[in-house]
């Protein structure tokens, strides 16, 4: 299965600049601007604005895959938007993204020979029924992705607002 490939903007999100770095004026009103401006930033590209993906953050770390994977691995509920649809680099897929492939089991691992991403996906279907009881299947496969190709996502239901 192919999916289109996407703008690069999708990634960078144009309507989200990335943020600076903390105001060093030191007043309140600055830097409540721009801890907000952060939190924005990080909504934007389904993270949520807390534990240890804020922490790295607020302390200066800018790559949106390293944030999505430590948010990912903090093993918050509330790390990654819950309703979120978007575009991500294939490093930075975790396990329960809906992918074109399907829901993405566990987190990708990158081929260091070739430079892939392999995830495994998965996707169910209910069977044929027999009037009391209806069958899932449930299809596993492995699929490779280019590393430096985004990847479509939704999280929950998504919001389409967020594309």
């Amino acid at each position: 299965m192919t999916a289109t490939l996407p703008d690069v903007a999708t990634i960078t999100r144009t309507d989200y600049d990335v943020p600076a770095q903390e105001p060093d004026d030191g007043k309140r009103a600055s830097v409540k601007a721009w801890r907000r401006e952060l939190a924005d930033w990080l909504r934007a590209h389904g993270i949520g604005a807390t534990g240890p993906a804020w922490a790295s953050a607020t302390f200066g770390e800018r790559d949106l895959t390293t944030l999505r994977r430590i948010a990912a691995d903090s093993g918050d509920d509330g790390a990654l938007v819950r309703h979120w649809a978007g575009y991500v680099m294939p490093s930075a897929l975790t396990s329960g993204d809906m992918t074109d492939w399907g829901i993405v089991a566990g987190g990708p691992v990158s081929d260091p020979e070739t430079g892939a991403v392999w995830i495994v996906a998965t996707r169910s279907h209910v069977g044929a029924t027999d009037h009391d009881a209806r069958e899932a299947v449930t299809a596993t496969q492995d699929v490779e992705l280019t590393a430096d190709i985004p990847v479509r996502v939704t999280r929950g239901k998504g919001d389409l607002t967020a594309r």
